[in-house]
């Protein structure tokens, strides 16, 4: 027998919602929540933003709607304990999962009229594609200054204290167009694209790590190409560390660009703010204490990886992942066990139910 949360979640696999696309998988929260009369609204974006009144100070719950690809026509298999599609499509676990929590909370909340803090839960879009969703919601409409985002690749025990800064950059080559026949008079802008990229795959600076994911170059095939491009991040804990490695990748630049005589411009953005709360923080020690309450020992990390929890904190809400114990994701191997559903829905009955 499939607690709810389960239940919820293998039924929110068979929802397409990519990036961008995530209205179906809204049109399924907003039919459930109207079954509890539960108000919610959407906001400019796309963000489903839903509200339980309750005693005490308000507290936000976040998960995001959004897949990444390959997501349509998943199908699911349970073995040993343990849900995985049947390996064409990603699960969906990041992050369905935490949306099947948040749901199977609020269900058992009403249910049992359990006594708990306000509740504004914060459905995203976008999260994948650099929490465009958080980034740009309505916070006018939210009243919580702390928040749990469930959404994270660890033990159900895990607080995330620390989450990277990411910076995307963008590498442009150019060299000089030539006809095949007259090679000799060109620089080929895909070769010095590929020295940069060799350079750069030689020697990491401590404390970040980067990586070119996107690369495209040339026009026709019997012309020297005149222009290569490619896009990639540099991700680091520390401000300081990012600025190092693109330090690192300009330097890079202009040495190899003088030596082949071509031209390499690099274009940065900082795409996420990271953040770093410490342990004895008031609210730290709040969910620390629902998960001992749980039956479990507190773990402390920080991820190279980013979340909402990163806009959240941007905003002045005071915001921390906690672990889903899915693995995998963004893979076809990836996986929850069903535990993970019972153990999360008991840490955040202790944290909603301790009222403040």
């Amino acid at each position: 027998m499939l607690p709810l949360a389960a239940k919820l979640f293998v039924q929110l696999t068979k929802i397409p919602s990519p990036s961008g696309k995530e209205v179906l998988l809204r049109n399924f929260l907003l039919i459930y929540f109207r079954k509890y009369s539960i108000t919610c609204r959407t906001d400019r974006v796309g963000n489903l933003i839903a509200k339980l009144p309750g005693r005490g100070r308000p507290l936000i719950l976040n998960s995001h709607l959004d897949t990444v690809n390959p997501c349509v026509g998943i199908k699911t298999q349970i073995k040993n304990g343990i849900i995985r599609s049947k390996g064409d499509t990603i699960l969906g676990a990041d992050d369905k999962a935490g949306v099947a929590s948040i749901l199977a909370l609020i269900t058992k909340l009403i249910e049992e009229k359990l006594q708990h803090r306000p509740l504004e839960l914060i459905f995203s879009v976008q999260e994948e594609v650099g929490c465009l969703g958080t980034k740009r919601l309505e916070y006018k409409l939210i009243r919580g200054r702390q928040a749990v985002v469930i959404d994270r690749s660890a033990s159900v025990n895990s607080i995330t204290l620390s989450a990277s800064f990411i910076n995307r950059v963008e590498i442009i080559c150019r060299g000089r167009a030539a006809h095949i026949v007259r090679s000799n008079e060109g620089i080929n802008a895909i070769t010095i694209l590929a020295s940069f990229i060799n350079q750069i795959n030689k020697k990491i600076t401590k404390g970040s790590i980067s990586s070119i994911g996107l690369i495209n170059g040339g026009s026709v095939f019997n012309v020297v190409p005149e222009k290569a491009m490619a896009v990639g991040e540099i991700r680091a804990l520390k401000r300081m560390n990012l600025k190092k490695e693109l330090k690192r990748w300009q330097s890079l630049a202009n040495q190899i660009a003088k030596k082949q005589g071509g031209k390499i411009i690099l274009k940065s953005e900082l795409l996420i703010q990271g953040y770093s709360i410490k342990k004895d923080n008031a609210f730290v020690k709040t969910v620390s204490k629902s998960i001992m309450r749980a039956g479990f020992s507190t773990v402390y990390s920080a991820a190279l990886g980013a979340s909402d929890a990163n806009v959240f904190n941007q905003h002045g809400i005071v915001a921390i992942p906690i672990g889903q114990g899915r693995t995998g994701a963004h893979s076809l191997k990836e996986a929850i066990p069903i535990q993970a559903f019972i153990d999360t829905e008991k840490i955040l009955i202790n944290l909603v139910t301790n009222i403040q």
